[in-house]
C-alpha cells in the first residue's frame, strides 16, 4: 500500500512538472487527433461504454484474421464480430487473466500479453512472433483490436505496418500510463517518442472513428488534452485507387513531350 502511494505521489510530482514544461507537445497531440471525412457506414460492436469499438462497413474480408489484443473480463466486441464475420479466426490475448471470460469455440485464447519486446517473466510476446507460431499468413488480412494498458507503444515502435496486411486498427492509446522503469525514470522522452509513434501511424492511415475516453483528461488554456482515447484507423492505401481517379481525372498534362507523374507519388 506504501509502495503503491508513493509512486502516485512521484507520477503526480513527474506530471506536475512535465505539463508545464511540456504544454507545445501536449497540444501537438491534440491536434493530430482530427477525424477524416470518410463517407463509410459505421458499425458499432461490444458492450456500450468501457468495451465498445466502431468499425467500418465494407471495407474487411471475410475471410479475415482477428487479432483481440486485451480481454479482460469482457468479450462482447469478439463474440458481435462473429456475427458479421463467422468465418474469422480469432487469436485473443491477456496475461491477466487465465481463461476466457465466457467459452467460444471459434476464440484461441492466450495467457500472454503483446509488446515491443519478449518477456518471459511478464509473459510477453512480440507481435511479429503471434503471426508466426500462429502461422499466420503475411497476406492475410488481419483486423487489431488493442486495449493493453500502455504496452502498445512498444509494439509500434518496433512494428513495421508495411509488413503486414492490416486495413483497420481499433484501439485505444494510453499517453500517460507507464509501465516501466524507463518510463517512470525519463518520461518526458517516452512521451516525446509516443508523440513521434502516433505520426508514423497516422502516415499511414486515416482516423475514421474518435473517442477521448472520459477517465481522466488535462484542462489547458486553450484545450482539453485526453489521457486515453479510442481510435478506429483504416489504412490509406485501401483509398489511393479511388483518390486517384477522382483528382487525376480533372487534371490535365502540362507538358506533353515527358511523362505525367499523378498521384500517389510513391512507389
Amino acid at each position: 500500500m506504501l509502495k503503491s502511494k508513493i509512486r502516485k505521489s512521484l507520477s503526480g510530482c513527474i506530471y506536475f512538472f512535465h505539463r508545464i514544461l511540456f504544454y507545445t507537445h501536449y497540444k501537438k497531440v491534440t491536434e493530430l487527433l482530427v477525424p477524416n471525412l470518410l463517407k463509410i457506414d459505421k458499425i458499432t460492436l461490444g458492450r456500450k461504454g468501457d468495451g465498445t469499438y466502431i468499425l467500418p462497413n465494407g471495407l474487411i474480408d471475410k475471410d479475415n484474421v482477428l487479432l483481440a489484443l486485451g480481454v479482460a473480463d469482457d468479450i462482447s466486441f469478439e463474440e458481435d464480430y462473429l456475427k458479421i464475420y463467422p468465418n474469422t479466426k480469432i487469436y485473443a490475448f491477456d496475461p491477466s487473466i487465465s481463461e476466457l471470460p465466457g467459452q467460444n469455440a471459434h476464440i484461441i485464447f492466450q495467457s500472454k500479453g503483446v509488446a515491443g519486446k519478449t518477456s518471459e517473466r511478464k509473459k510477453l510476446i512480440t507481435f511479429d512472433t503471434i503471426i508466426r507460431e500462429n502461422n499466420i499468413e503475411k497476406d492475410k488480412q488481419i483486423v487489431v483490436k488493442m486495449d493493453i494498458e500502455g504496452w502498445e507503444w512498444g509494439i509500434f515502435d518496433k512494428l513495421n505496418l508495411d509488413d503486414y496486411n492490416i486495413p483497420v486498427i481499433a484501439i485505444e492509446f494510453h499517453m500517460l500510463t507507464l509501465n516501466t522503469i524507463s518510463e517512470w525514470l525519463i518520461f518526458p522522452y517516452h512521451f516525446w517518442k509516443r508523440l513521434t509513434i502516433l505520426r508514423k501511424i497516422f502516415k499511414r492511415y486515416y482516423i475514421f472513428h474518435l473517442h477521448a475516453n472520459n477517465y481522466g483528461y488535462t484542462g489547458f488554456k486553450s484545450f482539453y488534452f485526453p489521457w486515453l482515447f479510442e481510435i478506429t484507423l483504416i489504412k490509406k492505401e485501401l483509398f489511393f485507387d479511388e483518390i486517384s481517379r477522382d483528382i487525376n481525372a480533372l487534371n490535365s498534362i502540362n507538358c506533353k513531350d515527358r511523362e505525367d507523374i499523378q498521384f500517389p507519388f510513391f512507389k
